[in-house]
């Protein structure tokens, strides 16, 4: 059950959307911090958003043209969130081989696709979904 005790003070004036965060990246067996981290687009990034209405206008395109709402193959639907997640990432603080690496488009692209990353790209998932990621608080909050 949620609590509904008021939170004294509070200010609504108090908290702004941010367009982009850093995701820090956890060890996938004990959840500590690694120092490493992601920037993540937020739901306002304009980046973020074009491709989501992008996606929305190609899907109603497909149902004005057909009539139907097709079932796509979930190969697709993995490619589509693979494209989603480069979108999203705006840069990184990561190392491989102990050295930093890279960060480009076709550097994301070939980290999110490989099968023994799905760690690292299942916490990118989650945390593209974590709306107090992308919410900053003034510091009378």
């Amino acid at each position: 059950m949620n609590d509904t005790t008021p939170t004294p003070g509070f200010d609504l004036n108090d908290f702004d959307n941010i367009t982009s965060a850093e995701c820090a990246i956890t060890h996938p067996l004990n959840g500590q911090p690694t120092g490493n981290t992601v920037t993540l687009a937020g739901p306002e990034h304009p980046v973020r958003q074009k491709f989501l209405l992008d996606r929305s206008r190609a899907l109603r395109a497909q149902v004005r043209k057909t009539g139907k709402l097709e079932v796509t193959d979930p190969a697709d639907e993995h490619d589509s969130e693979t494209d989603f997640l480069i979108v999203c990432t705006l840069g990184w603080q990561l190392t491989a081989g102990g050295q930093p690496l890279a960060f480009s488009a076709d550097a994301a692209r070939a980290l999110y696709i490989d099968a023994r990353r799905q760690w690292l790209r299942a916490q990118l998932v989650a945390a593209l979904e974590q709306t107090d990621l992308f919410i900053r608080g003034s510091s009378a909050s």
